[in-house]
């Protein structure tokens, strides 16, 4: 949680593309942080007690914080069998905890898992 809550943040502040076209300013600013586990951390799903012995692909959260100056929101996708709301509800509260809701509203945090 605490790598999604910096990835935001820099995002937020420091990684946000201009794009001006007819209908004004657009920003946005993307990122990525490995989260493949360590080998022999528990797999979820199929048989009980199973662990990673390798890594055949990495698994990656990817953030995408968009801004039109008037609303900015930040859409989270985690390659993982699933985030659950209160995770959610936990990064919320961590970006709210650093950063004014005056600059960024936390509530437009959208977060989706991929099932991988």
């Amino acid at each position: 949680m605490k790598q999604l809550t910096l990835l935001l943040i820099s995002l937020l502040f420091f990684g946000c593309n201009q794009k001006k076209d007819e209908y004004g300013e657009l920003r946005v600013g993307v990122s990525y942080q490995s989260i493949t586990p360590k080998i022999g951390a528990f797999i979820a799903g199929d048989k009980n007690n199973r662990r990673f012995t390798t890594v055949h692909d990495s698994l990656y959260v990817k953030a995408m914080v968009l801004s039109d100056s008037k609303n900015t929101m930040a859409i989270v996708v985690y390659d993982c069998i699933g985030m659950l709301h209160p995770a959610l509800v936990r990064i919320r509260k961590e970006v709210s905890s650093r950063i004014s809701t005056s600059e960024f509203d936390a509530s437009h945090i959208v977060m989706a898992s991929t099932h991988t």
